[in-house]
């Protein structure tokens, strides 16, 4: 594979997203996805804020034309909403701000509760399946600053981060015999909180309506979607530096706990005199044995960087874009906002707390050693991962 290759693929995906996005701009306003608008309301304002008596009548006519689909004006939509707009009170107007407001935070905060581009770049190594699904149903990603790299690596390097993982590493260690069940258990897990954000995005954009597109129901859904193309940028900026795979260092201790003659030349211990062979044996013998494979990695490389970078700018977008959508949802209450924005929190914790844990899995399962050039024969592509993998002497 080519950098030509690359820079085509990536560009072929982001002309796809964008005519996708393009086509449903222009024909979503002329298709109803759900229920019409106006028919369904969020419980509080519903029951108790709507305009009642003559103000509610002074809609009904021009509700009907809506609703009927025979519609002369294309913006009726938007008249019915000024119509309900001027008869609602005053206190309910001040409520109704205020629940936009607190809906805009929705993506600043799951971004900072969701995992990075980096955690899900990694987990691609070992489970390709299941951090495509973490990216589905955690909604948002974890923001870094522009111009700032995070190497995937350095998240399951021990030797750079002994302590931060503590207590996933400790389940990973007690929960390795049940490895099996974990996965099964992590699966539905993700599957449940996917298909809560769906369920809860569909639900919003049905009940409620937007101050810039009144007919559109899809935003909040769409919104939701994004992280997965932010995931397959973050996957391509992985593998396109070189990657290798080898059951042992060199250097490093052989299959029986020693170290190579060649390692051990170079230390102090072994110039011991003859007669501390013994002891010098028996410390070897003690040491404690590092089975990790070793996951063998060239710096990243340039179009690592570039990929990475454009992740970032494009999650810092995706959080703009969630704001602008939140932030012009209405007909909700502030009692009627706090669900929806602990059904989209919950759904990220738990893809947050699987991501960390099998990190951890991963961070007792390979070694990390930064070499000069991978041989040809162990160099990585995403889709060719699987057959060309291949471990080196």
């Amino acid at each position: 594979m080519t950098s030509s290759s690359i820079m085509r693929f990536v560009n072929l995906s982001i002309i796809t997203a964008a005519l996708l996005v393009w086509r449903c701009s222009a024909e979503m306003p002329y298709m109803q996805i759900g229920p019409p608008k106006f028919k369904q309301w969020f419980s509080q304002w519903g029951r108790s804020h709507l305009p009642t008596g003559a103000n509610w009548d002074v809609c009904v006519p021009d509700l009907e034309q809506y609703w009927s689909g025979n519609r002369t004006n294309p913006y009726q939509c938007t008249v019915v909403l000024n119509c309900i707009l001027k008869g609602t009170e005053e206190g309910s107007k001040q409520m109704l701000a205020a629940s936009m407001v607190l809906l805009s935070f929705i993506p600043s905060i799951l971004a900072l509760i969701c995992p990075s581009i980096a955690e899900s770049a990694m987990l691609s190594l070992d489970q390709p399946f299941l951090s495509l699904l973490l990216a589905l149903g955690a909604s948002a990603v974890y923001t870094l600053r522009i111009w700032d790299y995070e190497d995937p690596l350095d998240i399951i390097n021990t030797t750079k981060r002994p302590r931060e993982d503590g207590i996933f590493i400790r389940l990973a260690v007690a929960l390795h015999p049940y490895r099996r069940f974990v996965l099964t258990v992590e699966h539905l897990l993700v599957l449940l909180a996917i298909a809560n954000v769906i369920q809860v995005s569909l639900d919003l954009g049905w009940r409620s309506v937007s101050s810039f597109d009144c007919d559109g129901s899809y935003y909040p859904l769409s919104w939701v979607l994004v992280p997965a193309f932010l995931h397959l940028l973050a996957v391509i900026s992985f593998w396109v530096t070189p990657r290798g795979i080898s059951r042992i260092a060199k250097g490093r201790r052989n299959s029986s706990g020693l170290m190579s003659p060649p390692e051990r030349a170079k230390t102090d211990t072994y110039a011991l005199q003859k007669r501390h062979i013994n002891q010098v044996s028996i410390q070897y013998d003690t040491a404690p044995r590092d089975d990790r494979l070793v996951l063998y990695t060239e710096r990243p490389s340039l179009w690592t960087l570039a990929l990475q970078y454009i992740a970032t700018g494009c999650a810092v977008g995706h959080v703009l874009y969630g704001t602008m959508v939140f932030s012009t949802l209405m007909f909700l209450m502030v009692s009627d906002a706090v669900p929806v924005i602990m059904r989209y929190a919950l759904s990220a914790v738990v893809c947050r707390t699987i991501s960390r844990y099998e990190l951890a899995v991963m961070s007792q399962k390979y070694r990390v050693e930064y070499v000069d050039t991978v041989e040809e024969k162990s160099r990585v592509y995403l889709w060719r991962r699987r057959t060309r993998l291949t471990k080196l002497p």
